[in-house]
């Protein structure tokens, strides 16, 4: 919590030197990176044996933040349940974007955002008018929370491995994520290969995958569209009573 907030703080200082705000955004990737590499060379990220590498790390942060899922470390065996947090961590900051997750913290400490940031949100935004930036943050954020959520408890009883509840919660936050924010990190070492005959996977996994794929600005429409559309219905059957 504290590293989003000195994060939006820091957007904020350079949106406000550089010339080109739309480059803050690539910036912010680049210093997402670099501190995610020096967490992941923590010891207490790695399970003891050889020494993870700057290069590995560097390559592992990397793929998270960008969303590829590729490694050159086993996820599931070669890195702690800190370094795998600070994996799921990672995916999220990336999948998200860096602006768009430190505006969302920075108005829930009650911050206001001026002209010029709102400007600089609306064309990481696709461009989305100025009026329509802060409510489709604060949509991303709501949208966010509650497919993780969602997604995390029905994953619950899927796991074939005898783990305890809080393992079972913790595997179910990391690949709700994942899934979400189409990483394909995942914490099995074959990925989800052994539940590919589970009716639950699919029925978790897939609507995930499919909810992050499309997108925040079109979800917010398809949102918009079937709320107007249950509207009249909602009016014509209190009418009715």
């Amino acid at each position: 919590l504290m590293l989003s907030i000195n994060l939006w703080w820091l957007n904020m200082l350079i949106s406000r030197v550089l010339a080109k705000p739309e480059l803050l955004l690539p910036m912010g990737f680049m210093l997402l990176i670099a501190i995610g590499t020096v967490l992941l060379k923590l010891p207490l990220a790695t399970v003891p044996g050889p020494t993870l590498s700057w290069t590995d790390s560097l390559f592992t942060i990397t793929s998270a933040v960008c969303v590829t899922g590729l490694i050159v470390r086993d996820t599931a065996t070669d890195f702690t349940p800190f370094g795998q947090a600070i994996i799921g961590i990672f995916i999220l900051l990336g999948g998200l974007g860096i602006m768009i997750f430190g505006t969302v913290f920075a108005m829930l400490l009650g911050a206001r955002t001026s002209l010029r940031d709102e400007i600089t949100l609306s064309r990481v935004l696709n461009d989305q008018p100025l009026q329509n930036v802060v409510k489709l943050t604060q949509f991303i954020l709501l949208c966010t929370l509650v497919c993780i959520l969602v997604g995390t408890i029905a994953m619950i009883p899927m796991w074939h491995e005898p783990l305890s509840f809080s393992e079972r919660v913790g595997y179910s936050l990391f690949h709700s994520v994942s899934a979400f924010c189409n990483a394909g990190f995942a914490l099995e070492s074959d990925s989800l290969m052994g539940y590919r005959y589970s009716m639950l996977s699919h029925m978790v996994v897939v609507p995930l995958l499919v909810f992050g794929g499309l997108g925040f600005p079109v979800i917010s429409n398809l949102y918009a569209k079937l709320s107007n559309s249950l509207h009249p219905a909602l009016a014509a059957s209190n009418a009715i009573l």
